[in-house]
């Protein structure tokens, strides 16, 4: 057992946040610990309140608790998401029926696309898997416009093969009528290792 407390992400089936105590650990840290974990993992409505946690350790004591990097981004993942949640509540409340939906692209958007769009927008990040031929391209501009206006992101970057870019700016600047340029990948490369693009 090490002379000091630990918090950990135990990755498994399910990632879990865990408090395995140091060696004559005090009781303070133990108490706490008892007060937010259970049985040694974070209890599940305790997650975003973690950094609370980590404040109320006592740092005087000469007990070492150490949190590792991964659990304060598994916790951020969550509060970002969490934020997410909210701000598509107020914003969306109609869900797909909201008005915002009918000015978002200069086309029409059929309710299966609005749902894909939204169900991006909510999962922050994810893959598009409609069939060929079902809009997957104009859900993804959907989305994008709604994380411009919900989530005030300025910049996204398209991946695309190099026989498709000229159909995507062209698409990009008509459907959203937003400005879009194009990049080979050596500039792209040497731009973002010069600091150009963030």
């Amino acid at each position: 057992m090490p002379p000091f407390s630990e918090v950990f992400l135990s990755y498994g089936l399910k990632k879990e946040v865990r408090f395995k105590p140091g060696l004559r650990a005090p009781a303070e840290p133990l108490s706490l610990a008892g007060e937010f974990f259970d049985e040694g993992r974070l209890k599940e409505d305790r997650i975003l309140d973690f950094p609370r946690f980590l404040n109320r350790i006592p740092r005087n004591n000469g007990h070492e608790v150490r949190c590792y990097d991964d659990v304060m981004a598994y916790v951020a993942e969550h509060q970002d998401k969490e934020h997410r949640r909210g701000l598509i509540a107020d914003y969306l409340r109609e869900g797909v029926d909201s008005p915002v939906f009918e000015n978002i692209l200069s086309a029409h958007l059929y309710p299966y696309q609005k749902e894909g769009a939204l169900f991006a927008l909510s999962a922050g990040r994810c893959l598009i898997g409609d069939d060929i031929g079902l809009g997957k391209t104009i859900q993804a501009f959907a989305a994008a416009e709604l994380m411009a206006r919900l989530f005030i992101i300025g910049k996204v970057l398209v991946v695309s093969p190099t026989s498709l870019k000229h159909q995507w700016k062209g698409e990009i600047q008509t459907f959203t009528g937003r400005k879009a340029i194009l990049l080979r990948g050596g500039s792209f490369t040497s731009r973002l290792k010069q600091g150009h693009m963030h």
